[in-house]
């Protein structure tokens, strides 16, 4: 991956220690990783852009156990930079009850 935003940073675990990157970011743009749960923890946003859902369903995993509901979910990338904008208009605020729902019953 590569960017030219100074905003944007790509690292590897080689580079920085998640926690550190979790600590450090406002958002977390992911496809099916787990990890976005520690993410939602931390009371910052998610956006899944999961556009191969159907491919990953049907050669790949069958929906399991983990249900990404919690954030925002496209297949289009055009919808993930609006969301993302959207984001950062309201300076990263979690909105929407599905958030509130996780929130109370993660404790």
């Amino acid at each position: 991956f590569k960017s030219k935003s100074e905003n944007i940073k790509i690292v590897n675990s080689k580079q920085m220690d998640i926690q550190d990157l979790f600590n450090t970011s406002s958002l977390m743009i992911t496809d099916y990783s787990s990890v976005s749960m520690d993410f939602l923890y931390l009371n910052k946003p998610v956006i899944y852009f999961q556009f191969d859902n159907d491919i990953v369903r049907e050669k790949q995993y069958k929906k399991g156990y983990y249900n990404y509901d919690f954030g925002y979910n496209y297949k289009d990338y055009k919808k993930v930079i609006s969301k993302t904008i959207e984001y950062i208009d309201n300076k990263f605020k979690l909105e929407g009850r599905k958030y509130n729902e996780w929130r109370k019953n993660a404790k």
